[in-house]
């Protein structure tokens, strides 16, 4: 009613003792709002009729913004990386389904083709006959390991493909030995999406 409406937008005040019975609740939402509204100088109102309902408004001033936010920028700029990654090729090597599905998602999720091989002899045989951009390798693989695989890309194949070693091991010097063999970068897992999605841009010219 009307001679409520004022009283209502104070702390841990209700219209009626019956809607803290029947619905619970302690008389801060609407002070809590106001308090928020108020701290941008806007102002909050309400138009109510017993018996039918109530419309609660706020007002709120804002300049205009003539320059992007920051963060849009970024958001843009997440996009347009996106849109420019959509043609890369990755060849993944990896024995375990989990990683592969995990890594499948990523690639998804980033506009990534990707292709998996169970081992690195399987990798090593599709680099044959197909082009990538990149390699994503792992190191303890059965029949042909992460290292004897990137041994081979390197100096049997003569290619130049960048490759990221992708691990669970976290060795100390592990780091080092991937790259003296050859390896362009190296990730453990489980893996940061974006970091890994920056080193792959990095790393391929699109």
């Amino acid at each position: 009613p009307d001679d409520k409406q004022a009283m209502i937008f104070e702390r841990f005040t209700q219209a009626s003792a019956e809607t803290s019975r029947q619905h619970g609740g302690t008389g801060l939402g609407l002070s809590i709002v106001k308090s928020l509204v108020g701290l941008y100088d806007g102002i909050i109102s309400v138009q109510s009729e017993v018996g039918k309902g109530s419309v609660f408004s706020f007002t709120i001033t804002f300049p205009k913004q003539k320059t992007v936010p920051t963060q849009v920028q970024q958001l843009a700029q997440r996009d347009n990386d996106k849109e420019q990654t959509r043609k890369i090729r990755i060849l993944y090597a990896e024995d375990n389904v989990l990683n592969q599905t995990l890594v499948k998602h990523f690639s998804k999720n980033y506009g990534f083709e990707l292709e998996t091989a169970d081992n690195g002899k399987i990798a090593i045989e599709k680099l044959k006959l197909k082009e990538y951009d990149l390699v994503l390798m792992d190191i303890q693989m059965p029949v042909l390991d992460g290292y004897e695989a990137t041994t081979v890309i390197r100096k049997e194949l003569k290619k130049d493909i960048p490759v990221i070693a992708l691990t669970a091991h976290a060795m100390s010097g592990e780091k080092e030995k991937c790259l003296g063999l050859g390896m362009n970068d190296f990730v453990t897992k489980p893996f940061d999406p974006k970091d890994l999605n920056d080193k792959i841009i990095a790393l391929v010219k699109v």
